[in-house]
């Protein structure tokens, strides 16, 4: 609606200025013919008045000459009638500001009318004819009278000028207004209802027109465009979820990569509590519990089945396949059961782990066994990287992100979670492309190059960030940052 009414304001005033133009014209030319008509009026009665003056002068004397200009002074109220004789002619049309060239006129016997302004807004019409002498000299009639009619001749043809504009624009702006909004602003409406309803992702509902204009070229345009991008679309979702599978297949090989490492560090785990059973089992057949002790026994072994139940039950929910599922959870229990989980295979290691006060209200939501999977695979290639033993620290603190780390969403506080080794460190030159798929410093079969990339994927889907330092020769730290105040 809007571009029909710049539309018509458009063409209104394109039409009031031609209208005004050809007004104003149209008002000078009628001027011109007013001051033309006066102009031959003044010359036809200025010449009657003058040959009847000559006549009767000649045959009647000064007197009836004199008789007949005053009688004809009385032809309009405002006329003058004048006669100039030959000494005061030319000092009169030099007083009126009238052209040397009248003079000579004159002197040739033409009849002269001039327009002078004697004052401001006030104009007369002067005319001179010529009445020659018997000795050659030559006098002269003046008539003058006021342009009086002229002023209200103008207003008249100014205002019928200014209600034919005003009528004309209206009636332009009313036509245009019906047609714009017929030939523009409907089919605009539509274009705008369809790029809107493009633009929430419904590519559905082609614009459907008959028109063979630019407006219906657009159309068909616009509905070639949601086509494609409906094509589009659908091509995205099936990659993406595509990618998601595929991510999901690499996670659970990482997760199934871990579990088989675990494996050497928890069969220490689990067989002492088999053995602890298998004795208990052994003394009982054997009678050499007294009876009054093998309810204590029973309790002894239901304990040890219970700790294998768990260990076992841990790594089958760490191993299973499953997709993103944010909860709350309190990030210092994931911290601790990664520890406890990772602690077997950190004794044979020679690895001591390390886990300093951690604050208690560390509740946020996100997906407990993929950051548990985060945790572990730092955790491993933390205890990797010291082959001949040391200590494995994890750190929880809440702080703000790091100036050089740049997040599409970030937030004032974070969780971050430290995890520092007393390795080798890692060279500058590794450094760059430790969280790339497939990238390991490790001997070929003993590292995939997953877990460090899977963890870095992992985060990002929770909104954070993974970042790493490292001193040759001395440590490498991996920091990872949660967002803090998620809602639950």
């Amino acid at each position: 609606m809007r571009l029909s009414l710049r539309l018509s304001f458009a063409i209104v005033a394109v039409l009031s200025i031609v209208l005004v133009i050809d007004g104003y014209y149209e008002v000078r030319r009628q001027v011109e013919i007013y001051e033309q008509d006066t102009r031959t009026a003044v010359a036809i009665q200025t010449r009657t008045i003058a040959a009847a003056v000559r006549a009767l002068w000649v045959s009647h004397g000064t007197r009836s000459a004199a008789e007949v200009l005053q009688s004809a002074r009385g032809v309009t109220a405002d006329t003058q009638l004048r006669w100039l004789g030959p000494d005061v002619i030319v000092a009169q049309l030099t007083a009126l500001g009238i052209d040397a060239a009248a003079v000579q006129d004159l002197a040739r016997g033409h009849t002269v009318v001039r327009f002078v302004t004697d004052a401001p807004g006030l104009r007369h019409v002067y005319g001179y004819s010529p009445v020659p002498f018997d000795d050659g000299t030559i006098g002269a009639v003046e008539m003058s009278r006021p342009l009086l009619a002229e002023p209200d001749f103008v207003l008249r043809r100014v205002s019928r000028a200014a209600v034919s504009v005003v009528v004309l624009a209206l009636c332009a702006w009313l036509i245009a207004m019906i047609f714009g909004s017929s030939l523009v602003g409907r089919p605009v409406a539509a274009l705008v209802a369809k790029a809107r309803r493009a633009g929430g992702g419904d590519f559905s509902g082609p614009l459907v027109t008959a028109r063979s204009d630019e407006l219906g070229t657009l159309a068909s345009a616009v509905n070639e465009m949601c086509a494609q991008l409906d094509a589009a679309k659908r091509q995205v979702e099936r990659e993406t979820q595509a990618r998601l599978d595929a991510l999901s297949q690499v996670r659970h090989a990482d997760r199934l990569t871990t579990v088989g490492r675990l494996a050497a560090g928890l069969a220490h785990e689990v067989g002492t509590p088999l053995n602890v059973i298998r004795e208990r089992v052994r003394m009982d057949a054997a009678e050499e519990i007294a009876p009054c002790e093998r309810a204590h026994n029973d309790t002894v072994i239901l304990e040890q089945l219970d700790r294998i139940t768990g260990i076992i039950r841990g790594l089958l929910d760490f191993s299973r396949q499953r997709t993103l599922e944010r909860i709350p959870s309190n990030l210092v229990e994931l911290v601790t059961r990664a520890v406890e989980m990772l602690a077997p295979l950190a004794s044979k290691s020679a690895v001591t782990l390390h886990l300093a006060a951690t604050p208690l209200d560390a509740l946020e939501r996100v997906d407990p066994l993929q950051i548990q999977q985060v945790l572990t695979n730092l955790m491993l290639n933390g205890i990797q990287a010291m082959p001949h033993g040391g200590t494995l620290s994890l750190v929880l603190t809440r702080e703000a992100l790091p100036a050089d780390v740049r997040l599409p969403d970030a937030r004032e506080a974070y969780w971050c979670l430290r995890v520092r080794d007393e390795g080798g460190g890692i060279s500058a030159a590794d450094l760059p492309h430790v969280f790339e798929p497939f990238f390991t410093t490790k001997p070929v079969g003993e590292g995939t190059g997953l877990g460090l990339s899977v963890a870095y994927g992992i985060v990002q889907e929770h909104g954070g960030a993974i970042t790493i330092t490292s001193e040759p020769g001395v440590a490498t730290t991996f920091a990872v940052y949660l967002p803090a105040g998620v809602p639950a």
